[in-house]
Formats: C-alpha cells, sequence, structure tokens
C-alpha cells in the first residue's frame, strides 16, 4: 500500500503491532453478555461525566433566601419562567445569576415589588426633576410635605397625584421616547417588571425583542406598548428584565469578574444616576459569598 512504501519496513512493522493491540472490539462483544446489541462506541470520558450533572435550576428555596417578603406564588411564577429560558435569558452561570439579582433586589426590593411607586416628597420631586424645577408649585400639590403621604393640604396622597407625579418626572423624556406631561406616557410607561422597564421606547423595543425570540413563546404573540400593565404579570416581569439584561450586554460584564467594578459598571447601564451604587455592591457580595444561585 502507499503508506507501506512511505514508511520504512521496522517503523512500519512497529506500529502494526501497535495497531493490532487496540483491535479489541470482537473481544469486548464477546464477553458483555446481556447488552442489549453488540455495538461499541467511543466516548469521551469528560464528556460522559457531563451528561450525569445537574443542570441548574432557580429553587424556591434559592429565591426565599433573597426575597424573603415576596408572595410564594409570585415567586413559583418568576421561576417557570427564568428556568425555561435559562440560556436565552443569559442566566447560565453564577457570576451571571449573582449580577443580575444584585441589579434585581436593588430595584424590586424583598418583596419583588414590580410595579414602581409615586409616594415621594414634594422638595425630592423638585431636586430630582427638571420638571418640578420649573413647577415647583406641582410638586407641592403632589408630594408630601414632612410626614409620608400628607400633602401640604392635609389630604393623603391619591392616585391623581401619583399620575401627575410620573408624567412630571417622564414626560418629554426623549431618551424615553415618551411624550409630553400631557401625553400620560409617563405614567403609561412608568417602571414595571424585575428591572423596572420604563418608557415607551423600551417597551417598544421589548416587545421587538419578544418577537425575534417567537419560537422560545410560539403561543405568546403580545405587544408591550399597547399592554403596558402586562410588565406586573410574574412571567412578563421576569422576561423584561432578561430582554433588559441581555439586550444590554450586561452578561458579557458579569462574565469579567465578580469585583464592585463589575458590579458598577452595570449598575451603570441599569440606572446611571442612582444613588445605590453601594447598596448593589453590597447585594452582590450578600448573594455571591452565600452561593445563593451557584
Amino acid at each position: 500500500t502507499e503508506i507501506e512504501n512511505a514508511t520504512p519496513n521496522p517503523q512500519y512493522k512497529e506500529e502494526q503491532k501497535r495497531i493490532e493491540k487496540l483491535v479489541w472490539w470482537d473481544e469486548v462483544k464477546a464477553k458483555v453478555p446481556g447488552f442489549p446489541q453488540a455495538d461499541v462506541f467511543h466516548l469521551h470520558p469528560v464528556g460522559l461525566v457531563g451528561n450525569f450533572r445537574t443542570k441548574f435550576q432557580f429553587t424556591l428555596e434559592m429565591m426565599r433566601r433573597v426575597f424573603p417578603l415576596a408572595q410564594v406564588n409570585v415567586l413559583q411564577e418568576l421561576i417557570d419562567e427564568l428556568n425555561a429560558h435559562l440560556e436565552v435569558y443569559a442566566l447560565d452561570t453564577p457570576s451571571r445569576r449573582a449580577h443580575f439579582f444584585a441589579q434585581v433586589m436593588q430595584e424590586t426590593g424583598k418583596s419583588m415589588t414590580v410595579e414602581e411607586g409615586f409616594v415621594w416628597k414634594a422638595s425630592a420631586l423638585v431636586a430630582s426633576f427638571s420638571y418640578f424645577r420649573r413647577n415647583p408649585q406641582q410638586a407641592t400639590t403632589h408630594g408630601y410635605q414632612t410626614n409620608r403621604p400628607i400633602k401640604a393640604d392635609g389630604l393623603p396622597m391619591n392616585q391623581v397625584d401619583f399620575e401627575a407625579i410620573a408624567n412630571g418626572a417622564y414626560g418629554g423624556r426623549a431618551e424615553l421616547g415618551n411624550g409630553d406631561f400631557e401625553s400620560g406616557d409617563g405614567w403609561k410607561y412608568r417602571g414595571r417588571g424585575m428591572k423596572q422597564l420604563t418608557g415607551r421606547a423600551n417597551y417598544r423595543s421589548f416587545t421587538r425583542w419578544n418577537q425575534a425570540h417567537q419560537d422560545e413563546w410560539p403561543e405568546d404573540r403580545v405587544d408591550y406598548e399597547d399592554s403596558p400593565d402586562l410588565l406586573c404579570q410574574p412571567e412578563y416581569a421576569a422576561r423584561s428584565a432578561a430582554y433588559f439584561w441581555v439586550a444590554n450586554g450586561l452578561p458579557a460584564i458579569a462574565d469579567r469578574g465578580t469585583t464592585a467594578m463589575q458590579v458598577n459598571e452595570i449598575t451603570a447601564i441599569v440606572n446611571r444616576n442612582t444613588n445605590s451604587y453601594a447598596a448593589r455592591v453590597a447585594n452582590f457580595e450578600q448573594i455571591w459569598i452565600r452561593g445563593d444561585f451557584n
């Protein structure tokens, strides 16, 4: 043969002996009675062991450690949604999960509150939002004065106040895609979900992302811009947070490390102007050290 002609005879004979020692398939088949068939397969040992590893799944015990005040049925619905789409949501490593939930903890609190509240002090409205700096009387009218939630007129804050505050805070914000105060977009597209998704543009982008991944939920054709309150339901609360996480490239930051630097990088994308950078670092360290989602 060609290989025989190209190989010096002594070397060829040694190689032939080596090969003959490996030809033991017939012996294996003959000495393993009871097998359903005589076929023999090569299996890589590392690959074989990997097949027996338990795939990570969120559990109620894990979630209750992080969100002890949340309703059990809400947590279970969140768990079901996350577990069904772990890879698509890029929550497939311990560091990604720890970074993700460090942010969720800050956005929703220990009770997993998935809808933004608007009980604001009048002075804080003026300090925080340009609309109320231009219209301080609106802050006085709708925000509480000293004792939460009592306003300057002695009455408690109500729905009218909450909507006015949301529209003042978020109305006319080009980066959010919202119309002006009168449009009502600030209230309609207030923060919802595990990440508190905010603004018409973000709800629209979430809808497009949902459509792009339609094979993950083939029967679930929804438009979040038309139906923003869907994000208050646990299933969509989880999905909206995962959308923001993936669409903004946050898993790649999480992959770079488990230090305050990475937490702060992620926080700057989630909520750049927040005063809770240190709190989010503390959230991460708590989750990471305890190994809540390992």
